[in-house]
């Protein structure tokens, strides 16, 4: 378990850093224009889940990698199919970021907040792209449990990014974010890429990568698309769940942001234990191999989980005045976080073992799961949220995250009695 710690904790602190940067651009935007950062934030609503799906596709693609670190040349051509694949999850990405005018009109928003500048959308659609090309290097660097690599580039990116936001905003205002959201994708992208070819010997490979092998590509999609589609599944149905909370009033709203901020930071410990399982559990050669990877996972996750929520339990006063000063929502995130802790304890047991699907290579299990469980979710989201407020959508939530622990236990537990599949190229 030490060893699984020493592998997911440089993820950990990477998507910390990723989250700090985006933090900076938000409150430097609010305090440069208000209008702005309506517009900003009218964009993310885009951006994020385009770039979590691309990111979710190449976390899919870490069994076959994995599978390849003992021969250079089956990690080329996996590397080489992998790319494709970003580049083409990337391409759809970027065309939803695209179109956030025409989303944002389609939904209702205010015409002054739908314009959001042209140049800022396609440098967001470049940092989509780019996002795809980085997550590749990612994946490969998790393949070789070297996932310091990681965090050394998630956090010189994180630099580049904050220091363009602090000077460009200034002088370009919204696009000056674009700018700078453009150049610390592309550091990230261009170190991991350099770091990852130097330390596995794969020189040009690295970014090399001829032409698509279709076959190899269709097979990586076979686990890296149901995986992104989990991921659009679960942000869809808590956009529903967000909607239903509006209809209690605006500090319920609140209360259900500033909630669901502090649930997120938490899980994403459950994430990056769960992405150093997956490699673990693609190379076991047998049942118990297989499964003691995410034992391990679930433990390490209930542990650190557990102490950061004696810490939110012995700090709360002062962890919730970080994201509000209003009484009334402060007293109303402070009743939730008891129900919070059972929401985020399951949903990270759930993710630990779904990602050990993704090391069987069997993520259209999780999709399954996900499909059953949130879509139940989103259809009782309003009339749960009517009938017993937010803390009843919250308890939902848990009931939905509870029931995915065992589906998705049941999965693995039948599915890791076989080997998964390998891919030869």
């Amino acid at each position: 378990m030490l060893n699984l710690a020493r592998s997911a904790a440089p993820i950990y602190l990477a998507v910390v850093a990723t989250t700090i940067g985006a933090t900076v651009d938000a409150a430097v935007l609010g305090h440069y224009d208000t209008t702005a950062l309506a517009r900003f934030t009218a964009v993310m609503a885009v951006f994020i889940p385009a770039v979590t799906v691309v990111t979710g596709a190449q976390r899919g693609v870490v069994p076959s990698l994995a599978q390849a670190v003992d021969d250079p040349q089956r990690l080329r051509a996996n590397l080489r199919a992998s790319m494709w694949l970003a580049l083409a999850v990337g391409a759809l990405g970027a065309a939803a970021v695209l179109g956030t005018r025409g989303v944002g009109r389609l939904v209702g928003a205010a015409e002054e907040v739908a314009q959001v500048p042209v140049t800022l959308l396609v440098l967001l659609a470049a940092s989509v792209v780019l996002t795809a090309v980085q997550a590749t290097g990612s994946a490969v660097a998790i393949a070789l449990d070297r996932a310091g690599l990681v965090f050394r580039a998630g956090v010189t990116a994180t630099a580049v990014g904050v220091a363009g936001t602090l000077l460009l905003v200034p002088a370009l205002g919204l696009v000056g974010t674009g700018w700078a959201m453009l150049a610390s994708t592309a550091t990230y992208a261009v170190l991991v890429h350099a770091t990852v070819a130097r330390s596995a010997g794969l020189g040009a490979a690295a970014v090399r990568i001829g032409r698509p092998p279709v076959a190899a590509i269709v097979a990586l999609a076979r686990v890296g698309i149901p995986l992104a589609a989990t991921v659009l599944v679960k942000f869809a149905v808590l956009g529903v769940v967000a909607l239903a909370v509006t209809r209690q009033g605006v500090d319920a709203a609140a209360a259900h942001t500033v909630a669901l901020s502090l649930a997120n930071l938490a899980f994403a410990a459950a994430v990056a234990i769960g992405q150093a399982v997956i490699p673990r559990v693609a190379r076991a050669e047998d049942r118990a191999g297989r499964r003691a990877p995410v034992v391990d996972g679930v433990k390490l996750a209930l542990v650190t989980l557990v102490v950061v929520g004696a810490l939110v339990a012995v700090l709360h006063a002062p962890i919730v005045g970080v994201f509000t000063s209003d009484p009334a929502v402060a007293r109303a995130v402070t009743n939730l976080l008891p129900i919070v802790a059972v929401v985020v304890l399951a949903d990270a047991v759930q993710a630990v073992v779904g990602f050990g699907l993704v090391g069987l290579r069997r993520a259209s299990a999780s999709l399954l799961g996900f499909a059953a469980c949130y879509g139940v979710l989103a259809v009782l989201a309003v009339p749960v949220a009517d009938a017993g407020g937010l803390e009843a959508l919250w308890i939902a939530l848990a009931v939905a995250n509870g029931l995915l622990v065992v589906i998705q236990s049941t999965f693995f537990t039948r599915l890791s009695s076989n080997a998964p599949p390998r891919i030869i190229l």
